[in-house]
């Protein structure tokens, strides 16, 4: 396996430093198929739609990081990697996500490599804790397959204030991935657990860069940082969306930043206070942020 053995360095001397674990009630006249509530309500499904899509489930939950965002950008030309460090964190706390102040333990890293299919199968092999909790299947289509970017995140379950869980061990003599959740809520509208994403990993072919702009490429890390993204994502998003900008599109027919449509589904998921609710819940609220909103210039 040939690996870019400088990028391979630095990117494992951070990634060494990186632990992965993680209504108002209708009218009793029927409405008419042509109308206005009809519509929206269409609307709304669409969108609930493409979000379930895009965003992967958690056992029924959608995760997100809560705390300790800190961006490191790996491979990329010294002199322009500060500013793009700097347009991520511009770009997460302009969705409402709070940034470590620099410098900082990085637990959201980019790394760009000439041969970035082969960069992640070194990561595998050398740093299999980097993919701890992804399916054998799932990790064999992340390296198994040639394109232009290969991202990951590490969630895990914690208690609904954050608190990390302790493993059950042992159960009936044989090993369990169970976790004791204490002092759990007695409810049907909250759980007592939240999935959070504590590192986030993307790879990307820096023979594709050129024509990007460094605006596009802040904006492109930040969904795949703040979103645990499905393998999908790209070729299901809207042809729109920056999530298309490694995926053989002409940059310069895609948007200069983060879509409307991208930035409202990011606000929509890090602007409400509580995450531990179910994946409807959290997808209604999306749904209800991105309808609201998305009409507005």
């Amino acid at each position: 396996m040939k690996l870019n053995s400088l990028t391979f360095i630095a990117a494992t001397s951070v990634l060494f430093t990186l632990a992965p674990t993680a209504a108002q009630a209708q009218e009793d006249a029927p409405a008419s198929p042509g109308s206005p509530s009809i519509v929206v309500e269409g609307r709304k499904q669409e969108v609930r739609e493409e979000l379930k899509n895009l965003i992967e489930v958690e056992d029924d939950q959608l995760a997100r990081f809560e705390s300790e965002f800190c961006p490191k950008v790996i491979g990329f030309d010294p002199e322009w990697t500060p500013i793009l460090e700097q347009l991520i964190r511009e770009n997460v706390v302009a969705v409402g996500m709070k940034v470590e102040p620099a410098p900082c333990k990085p637990t959201a890293v980019v790394i760009f490599s000439y041969d970035p299919q082969d960069l992640v199968k070194g990561l595998r092999q050398r740093m299999p804790g980097l993919f701890e909790g992804m399916p054998i299947p799932q990790l064999d289509r992340l390296t198994g397959e040639t394109r232009g970017a290969y991202s990951w995140r590490a969630v895990d379950m914690r208690s609904r204030d954050g608190i990390t869980l302790q493993p059950a061990g042992d159960i009936g003599g044989s090993p369990s991935q169970a976790k004791i959740v204490r002092n759990a809520a007695g409810s049907r509208l909250v759980s007592s657990v939240r999935y959070d994403i504590v590192n986030s990993y993307l790879v990307l072919d820096l023979e594709r860069t050129p024509g990007m702009s460094l605006n596009q490429i802040a904006a492109f890390a930040t969904m795949h940082l703040l979103l645990d993204l499905t393998e999908r994502a790209p070729e299901v998003s809207r042809s729109t969306s920056i999530l298309r900008l490694f995926s053989g599109d002409d940059p310069e027919t895609l948007p200069p930043e983060l879509s409307r449509f991208d930035r409202l589904t990011l606000e929509g998921l890090y602007r409400i206070r509580f995450n531990n609710v179910s994946a409807s819940q959290q997808r209604s609220r999306m749904v209800k942020h991105i309808s609201q909103n998305e009409a507005e210039e």
